[in-house]
């Protein structure tokens, strides 16, 4: 499979799933603290070279391609894709290339070799920088890791917490279903700050 028809399919997959995302996502919910405790954030994506390339585009040629998905127009989607990663990638691949066709089109030995010597030169270059941006990648990597750990252990806390509390949250949340949407914001906690007994005690008192 070639970077243009990867690049395709993923601009189609990413559109495709964030318009589901947007239909499916839940609407919020006035829900006490004690029943829904504020869970870890969500961990940051890494980015693929498909996201530093639609980086690049402007607004308008961004607003283009998702016409273009919108309208199903994939052959047309397919050579404006190919289009802008021409346009787009780094010069180091575009030297690359051109070296490529001049030495393809050289006619005496010794042109080829001194062309030659100046595409190799050039692909150490573009291999330097793959390499600096898989170097990149491995750092954030690991960046992940260290935010993955942390939010497994902020998960395992907060599955023990509520499974130490979940005859109190069960009741809570019954109650709450069970009284007037008017009346609900007076079941809620006192925010941090302000005066009131702790969750708990006023859980107990309105028993």
């Amino acid at each position: 499979m070639n970077k243009t028809l990867m690049i395709f399919l993923s601009a189609v997959l990413l559109l495709g799933a964030a318009a589901m995302t947007a239909q499916e996502a839940p609407q919020k919910s006035n829900v006490p603290a004690e029943d829904m405790p504020p869970g870890p954030p969500p961990m940051p994506r890494m980015k693929s070279p498909h996201d530093y390339f639609m980086e690049k585009l402007t607004p308008a040629e961004r607003d283009e391609i998702t016409k273009l998905i919108r309208e199903k127009k994939f052959p047309e989607l397919k050579t404006r894709m190919h289009e802008l990663f021409m346009k787009y990638r780094p010069e180091e691949d575009k030297r690359v290339s051109t070296l490529s066709e001049k030495y393809l089109a050289a006619r005496t030995e010794e042109e080829k070799a001194q062309i030659r010597k100046e595409l190799e030169a050039a692909i150490r270059i573009q291999f330097a920088k793959r390499m600096e941006f898989t170097k990149r990648n491995i750092s954030d990597a690991e960046e992940q890791l260290k935010t993955a750990e942390k939010r497994l252990k902020r998960l395992k806390e907060h599955y023990e917490r509520n499974q130490k509390k979940s005859e109190e949250i069960i009741q809570m949340r019954l109650k709450w279903m069970c009284t007037p949407k008017s009346e609900r914001r007076k079941l809620r906690p006192p925010r941090d700050g302000r005066k009131g007994p702790p969750p708990q005690e006023r859980f107990e008192k309105q028993k």
